[in-house]
């Protein structure tokens, strides 16, 4: 790929971990791409969106797209991608349509069920899950497990409480969904020019969890250094020769996902196993953490593709590809 002039942008504008994450990443995107010859720098979005400001200065000729929010509101995420289509920019990543079908972790189990995906069962008020011994309450549309502590897992009755409770504490909306008590997995996906390849899937472990504490991975283990979840929650790639089924399982699973939200680019599609040995998607995030130490390069790494070689896939794919919502959000009637 020729050198390009290429602009980094995110939205990150606050001292909370996540979003200092978001920028160190960038600013490690930005010297990958340096080092692939390109002229690549960081911009930053904020305020009502209706221009960007240096592209008539310097328009770029690729956007590596890392917005998660403007002004720290996630909803407005797609409204970067629906900009950048309206002005012809490449950029890496999901279009707006896709994007917008997975801002809402309600909205997407909706249409997870309406594709035959194993979604837990939830309830946006707490209502109707009485019958399950125990619940997660999660935030609609923060990402990074802002609002998730062990507190979140309560039982069934008391999920209405809790989803009070944390929208009080924390803001927005929150919703419940049975917790399925098992294993943990992350499937990460890369766009190519065959297809969606899954990367190799990583299994998070909970070691040395007290049993009254829920194995989940929390605020915590994603971001207070001083936590025990922090410490002891790895992931794996092996696996023994017993799991192959069921990783199966999860890469078909994965793949369906992409296919039914429309995904471009790269992902990530999480799972929970129960000890029946039935997966669950909980979610799917267009927007996985590309940090060099995270997960998705983790992933990239057991496949044998280095951190530089994968930032610099992610800029090609971007060009070559098709128009990102030159397809629509498929139903069950396209399937």
């Amino acid at each position: 790929m020729k050198p390009l002039n290429i602009a980094v942008l995110h939205g990150a504008n606050g001292d909370s971990p996540d979003e200092r994450d978001t920028r160190d990443t960038s600013k490690a995107i930005c010297r990958a791409l340096k080092r692939q010859g390109h002229r690549a720098w960081l911009a930053h979005v904020k305020g009502p969106l209706l221009t960007l400001p240096w592209v008539a200065e310097d328009r770029p000729g690729l956007v590596f797209n890392m917005v998660e929010a403007i002004d720290n509101d996630i909803t407005r995420a797609a409204e970067v991608p629906l900009l950048l289509e309206r002005l012809g920019i490449p950029f890496t990543g999901c279009g707006a349509t896709a994007q917008s079908a997975t801002l809402s972790k309600t909205g997407q189990k909706r249409l997870m069920a309406l594709n035959g995906l194993p979604t837990p069962a939830w309830s946006q008020s707490g209502a109707g899950l009485a019958g399950h011994q125990q619940v997660i309450v999660k935030s609609v549309s923060e990402h990074a497990s802002l609002g998730i502590d062990a507190q979140s897992v309560v039982p069934g009755g008391q999920a209405a409480g809790e989803i009070t409770r944390r929208e009080a504490r924390f803001g927005g909306a929150f919703f419940a969904e049975a917790y399925i008590r098992g294993r943990e997995f992350n499937l990460s996906l890369l766009e190519t020019a065959e297809g969606v390849q899954v990367l190799p899937p990583a299994e998070i472990l909970f070691e040395e969890f007290p049993d009254d504490v829920p194995r989940i991975v929390d605020y915590a283990a994603k971001w207070d250094e001083t936590s025990h979840s922090y410490h002891h929650t790895p992931r794996r790639f092996d696996f023994p020769a017993r799991d192959n089924a069921l990783l199966n399982r999860l890469e078909a699973l994965a793949r369906r996902a992409w296919h039914v939200f429309g995904i471009k680019g790269y992902a990530r599609v999480d799972f929970r196993v129960d000890d029946a040995s039935q997966p669950w998607v909980l979610e799917v995030n267009t927007n996985p953490c590309l940090a060099p130490d995270a997960g998705f390069a983790a992933a990239a790494e057991q496949a044998r593709v280095s951190f530089d070689t994968l930032i610099a896939h992610l800029a090609e794919i971007a060009l070559t590809a098709p128009d990102k919502d030159s397809h629509h959000v498929p139903h069950p009637q396209d399937s």
